[in-house]
């Protein structure tokens, strides 16, 4: 009867460096994410060819460890989108982002959420590209399909709202912008707090919407005032906002140079903005001596 033959030492000696072998090579395999990593470094370095070899690389090391559908790979796409879009590199985002859309088309893959971020993604990429026109259909398209979620997301409605509303407000359609600013609001209004700082954002817009309305003066100090007690709670957050909505104040109080209410609000304007720091203090300061001088100047007889 005839026995197995046992390994020789070399048989075994090849077999033992064989396995580390393969162990050393699984162990140096890179993950998808590592990729990412990597070429977000070159980018950050302004290597763009390299950003893009690294991405293909990425592409190829998921192909070998899995099968990478359709959908997926789509999803990769808009990832690379927004890995270009934060680097201000739009052109390349805007090809990454279409490749994504044309494959979720083409596959009729499920999940409109998908939809919705490349949309919002190409309507913002537009949006700091100064293309408003493009901008805003982007955001529209990107509000059909989060509306088709009905899934409570109110965040996300508010943020489109906003970004739609301050298009049309650079395009000086003031009352186009003010019906998204109300939308937005209106929604904030009921998932968030009172006091919340995106709540004051969108008052501010509404009241420098507004100002540029003509009969609407006093309803845009009223808002623009509900706008400051909101941002001036955390004023190192929001200096731009609150700086902004300060500035409109000063201006419309110039209106109303007669006004006791004017001289009121420009007060509390200024107040805040002794407060925040802001370099408007001195300007809102010598105004509003010219005010009270010109009220007590109107108020004494002897002038009269």
């Amino acid at each position: 009867m005839e026995c197995d033959k046992a390994p020789s030492r070399i048989e075994v000696k090849l077999t033992y460096y064989s396995g580390k072998f393969q162990h050393i090579q699984q162990s140096s395999l890179k993950s998808y994410q590592d990729y990412l990593s990597e070429a977000n470094k070159f980018l950050e370095n302004g290597r763009i060819q390299e950003a893009l070899s690294t991405l293909q690389k990425a592409l190829k090391g998921e192909s070998k460890t899995q099968n990478i559908l359709k959908q997926g790979l789509a999803k990769r796409y808009y990832e690379f989108g927004l890995l270009f879009g934060k680097h201000n590199l739009i052109q390349l985002a805007n090809k990454y982002l279409n490749k994504s859309l044309e494959l979720y088309d083409k596959y009729n893959s499920t999940g409109e959420h998908f939809r919705y971020d490349i949309y919002f993604a190409l309507g913002n990429n537009h949006f700091h590209a100064g293309k408003f026109d493009d901008a805003s259909k982007y955001y529209e398209k990107a509000l059909e399909f989060k509306l088709k979620e009905n899934n409570g997301t109110y965040s996300h409605l508010q943020e489109i709202y906003t970004n739609i509303g301050i298009i049309y407000y650079k395009q000086k359609n003031y009352r186009k912008a003010i019906e998204k600013f109300e939308k937005a609001l209106e929604i904030a209004q009921d998932y968030k707090s009172k006091e919340d700082l995106s709540i004051g954002i969108l008052y501010g817009l509404l009241g420098n919407c507004l100002m540029n309305i003509q009969g609407k003066d006093l309803e845009a100090l009223g808002m623009l005032n509900k706008g400051i007690q909101i941002l001036s709670q955390k004023p190192e957050q929001n200096k731009e906002s609150l700086m902004i909505d300060l500035f409109s104040h000063f201006m419309i109080v110039q209106n109303f140079r007669n006004s006791p209410e004017a001289i009121r609000i420009l007060k509390k304007a200024l107040q805040i903005s002794r407060l925040s720091k802001s370099h408007f203090a001195s300007s809102l300061n010598l105004h509003l001596e010219t005010l009270e001088s010109r009220k007590a100047e109107l108020e004494d007889p002897e002038f009269v």
